[in-house]
């Protein structure tokens, strides 16, 4: 599910490479992977916190990103998608323009302010309110 597999900084092989090191190598796509470590593997996501997904025009994995939202809308998960058009994955591009990654940091600090999402884009929410993975 890839829109863009040869962007600078953050693209489809330095994602692999990232997922590797995360899980193991060997152990990317396979059935073992728990959705604590990818949470779009859940076949269930109903009952999870409410949260803020981001995703960027340019960004290889933002089909991704946007289904994922999708279905935590569908599982009647509170969520917000913020799509940004023209730019790279954000987090990657600040050092490169201020305009990427102030789209992200706008949207995010009085969420963060107000408790509504954790440092990363999908919000997880406190642990006391996670529930386990069906």
């Amino acid at each position: 599910m890839w829109d863009y597999d040869d962007v600078p900084l953050w693209n489809i092989r330095a994602g692999e490479v990232g997922w590797d090191h995360y899980l193991g190598e060997g152990r990317r796509g396979s059935t073992d992977v728990s959705p604590y470590a990818a949470p779009a593997r859940a076949q269930d996501l109903s009952g999870l916190p409410p949260a803020f997904v981001t995703a960027c025009q340019y960004d290889a994995f933002r089909a991704g990103d946007v289904d994922y939202a999708q279905r935590l809308a569908h599982a009647d998960v509170p969520t917000e998608l913020a799509l940004y058009p023209g730019v790279l994955r954000p987090r990657c591009t600040r050092r490169l323009t201020r305009t990427a990654g102030s789209f992200e940091l706008d949207d995010l600090q009085p969420r963060r302010r107000h408790g509504k999402v954790s440092r990363g884009c999908v919000s997880t929410g406190p642990a006391r309110n996670r529930r386990p993975f069906r």
